[in-house]
């Protein structure tokens, strides 16, 4: 009887070093998820700020040449993000579609906790860019995209830019 208490306990014991291996697992999956989708957004607004630069025409929504973005970039398939470029020098990038991860704290951090980076907030005239830290700067308006481009989402990733 002795011997059945001892491996149901050996056995839940297992089972939960078992359990607990995976969970760890699974939070550093997402923390790797997070950094990569993160530098690759960042990656990807150096090549357009690249483009900008270089093509004062540049409309929206601007089609950059793999030349322009910083080595290492890896276009994702399917495209996660998308740019408007502004005559004023306004540049907006923004993830077409919902990312596999909350990349939004870690895109705040790589712009300073800037007003520039963050959440989408469609629900005010004009949207804006809510950020993941509660400063006391005024949130920033987002400029309305033209009527051929699909508008933008709430929720989503957003980091403004300008020309140099």
């Amino acid at each position: 009887m002795w011997i059945a208490v001892i491996i149901a306990m050996i056995g839940s014991l297992i089972g939960f070093a078992a359990m607990s291996s995976q969970v760890e697992l699974a939070r550093a999956g997402d923390k790797s998820q997070v950094t990569a989708l993160s530098e690759n957004m960042t990656s990807y607004r150096a090549g357009v700020i690249n483009f900008a630069n270089a093509n004062p025409g540049a409309a929206c929504p601007a089609a950059v040449p793999a030349a322009d973005f910083p080595t290492g970039y890896v276009a994702l398939n399917p495209p996660l993000w998308s740019n408007c470029i502004w005559a004023d020098g306004t540049i907006v990038v923004y993830a077409t579609r919902m990312p596999e991860a909350d990349i939004i704290d870690a895109i705040s951090q790589m712009a300073s906790r800037s007003v520039t980076a963050g959440r989408i907030n469609t629900n005010t005239i004009p949207s804006q860019i809510e950020t993941s830290f509660h400063g006391t700067d005024a949130p920033a308006a987002l400029p309305a995209l033209p009527a051929s481009i699909t508008p933008y989402q709430n929720g989503r990733p957003v980091w403004l830019a300008h020309r140099d």
